[in-house]
């Protein structure tokens, strides 16, 4: 709870309820009793950007809303938290993490690189007189993994 009264972290109360109340899942790391870093996993679907949703199946989990403190950036937090969870996951049967990342997100990009992910396709969405048409490679679309309006 001491997180929501840290701004830097850009949690609400609002967001964390929601999530939690759709089953998703939340590992973080400490230094001492600080968070500096958190992962957030679904494994139905998830707010995305500009009113779109992400939707994956079974055996996918969403990994979104990943964040480490500037000052603990570099220091591969968001790996050691992905290899932390994997077991925790794998136990409940989702055996593939799948990630969907701005193609200018070049430092989470890079993280994803470090951590061995491979690309498997694209998937977005384009805005044209104010509506959004969606896309997915075809590898993309055999996972499962949906952008959609809700």
């Amino acid at each position: 709870m001491a997180a929501f009264e840290d701004s830097e972290l850009g949690l609400s109360c609002e967001f964390v309820e929601s999530a939690l109340a759709r089953g998703d899942v939340a590992v973080g790391a400490l230094d001492g009793t600080t968070l500096v870093a958190y992962d957030w996993s679904t494994f139905s679907a998830a707010p995305d950007h500009d009113g779109l949703w992400t939707k994956v199946n079974r055996p996918y989990r969403y990994g979104y809303n990943t964040f480490t403190r500037p000052k603990y950036r570099g220091k591969h937090i968001s790996t050691a938290i992905s290899f932390f969870s994997d077991t925790y996951f794998l136990e409940r049967g989702y055996t593939e993490r799948i990630g969907y990342v701005d193609i200018s997100n070049l430092p989470s990009l890079s993280a994803r690189k470090h951590r061995g992910e491979e690309r498997i396709g694209f998937a977005g969405y384009v805005k044209w007189f104010g509506y959004r048409f969606t896309f997915r490679t075809p590898t993309v679309k055999q996972t499962g993994f949906e952008l959609f309006a809700k």
